[in-house]
């Protein structure tokens, strides 16, 4: 798994950023859903090296509650 961890906004812990792929992996989804998700939910994002990473606390809260709406 690719994690990029740029410095930490003021008052902000470190904070574990994750590519499509990671997030397609780890929460079984298609790469296409992803995109979807961070769109709708304006998930944070940073881009380095042509590569997109998403804030790993917004991806959790937002999978974490799909899946429990799901069950």
């Amino acid at each position: 798994m690719r994690r990029h961890s740029p410095a930490p906004a003021a008052g902000e812990g470190p904070v574990t950023w994750l590519t499509a792929a990671d997030i397609s992996r780890l929460w079984h989804l298609p790469q296409g859903s992803v995109y979807r998700l961070a769109s709708e939910r304006r998930w944070r994002r940073r881009s380095r090296g042509g590569r997109t990473y998403y804030h790993g606390t917004d991806v959790t809260s937002a999978l974490q509650r799909r899946e429990q709406r799901q069950t």
